[in-house]
């Protein structure tokens, strides 16, 4: 196992205690014995050399949550990344926010700007297809079922129905089954191939019969009840896909916030604490600790520069240019107060 060689966590047993973490490749497991890291796999304790990496073991074995590490994702990231793949939310590494979308079984990708994109996506979800007004689809789907209700009480009583009447039964059929011919839902297509049929009032030697379209309405009625009971699933998953994303929106604003109140205390602190090369570096390392797991867009392109400031900025505490680096430190104010 080198130290210089790729890294990453694996798997981790909290029952047994043991954390398994790729190396270069290879498979190495570890676990606490005395107080002191072990790796099993070695059958030896880990020397000093692995510190970065020891800290991180360290801090996963003894579940410290807070941790953060160059190395991977801390705790806490990782329960961020899994809440939002639980709604198939997936964030891109220039900031965009893909949701896989599944529509009859059909996985169907989309890739928005934004968190802020996302989030609307939803409520347009929501509200459209599931919301109380009259474009929502439940209210369409409730009142096709209505139509229907009324096409099969003429259906019924086929003989002593006038012209009128049937003309228009036929015409709420065309156009309910004109409706659903756009649509992509499994059930949606089932209904429409019913009522297409059911339409002309005729079998397929082209000899009326009122029995044969009022059964094809009766399977379309119970193919839209389905429909509902589907959407109403939906609608719960939509909602806390939503919830997700409005909770990861909030945490990387608080980290925003977090960043540039650390920023301010290191700006308005004298030359002495600038001239401890240790403590600037550990305090402006906190930061960027913090800006790293800002994942998303809006914010992610501002916090790239805002990560460029806070790194020139150590750069010229270290050569003892406190004056450019309270300057470069400013600057990185400036852009995270333009996104929180």
């Amino acid at each position: 196992m080198t130290k210089d060689g790729s890294w990453r966590i694996d798997k981790v047993d909290r029952r047994e205690g043991i954390v398994t973490a790729i190396c270069d490749g290879e498979e190495y497991s570890f676990t606490l014995k005395g107080g002191k890291l072990f790796c099993l796999s070695e059958k030896r304790l880990v020397e000093e050399i692995f510190n970065a990496r020891r800290q991180q073991l360290f801090a996963i074995l003894k579940n410290d949550v807070n941790f953060k590490t160059v190395h991977g994702h801390s705790l806490e990231e990782n329960e961020r990344i899994n809440s939002l793949k639980k709604f198939r939310c997936y964030i891109t590494p220039d900031g965009k926010i893909k949701i896989v979308y599944k529509s009859s079984d059909k996985k169907r990708p989309t890739t928005h700007s934004s968190i802020d994109n996302a989030i609307r996506a939803q409520n347009h979800i929501l509200e459209n297809h599931f919301g109380g007004g009259e474009t929502s689809e439940i209210i369409r789907i409730f009142a096709n079922m209505e139509e229907l209700k009324q096409v099969r009480e003429v259906l019924f009583d086929w003989r002593s129905k006038e012209k009128g009447e049937i003309k228009r039964a036929a015409q709420i059929l065309s156009r309910i089954s004109q409706n659903l011919q756009r649509c992509r839902d499994d059930l949606k297509i089932e209904a429409f191939d019913q009522l297409e049929s059911a339409a002309e009032f005729t079998d397929s030697l082209g000899r009326e019969n009122p029995g044969m379209s009022l059964a094809r309405t009766l399977k379309a009625d119970e193919k839209l009840e389905q429909r509902i009971r589907k959407t109403q699933g939906i609608d719960r998953f939509v909602a806390q896909r939503k919830a997700a994303l409005e909770i990861e929106k909030r945490q990387t604003q608080l980290n925003i916030i977090e960043a540039i109140f650390k920023l301010k205390i290191i700006l308005n602190s004298g030359d002495n604490f600038f001239k401890n090369k240790k403590a600037i570096d550990q305090k402006l390392g906190q930061v960027l600790y913090l800006l790293q797991s800002v994942w998303a867009n809006p914010y992610f392109e501002a916090i790239k520069e805002a990560k460029k400031d806070i790194i020139e900025a150590k750069a010229k505490a270290s050569k003892a240019e406190f004056n450019l680096a309270r300057k470069f430190i400013a600057g990185a104010i400036e852009k995270l107060s333009c996104i929180q």
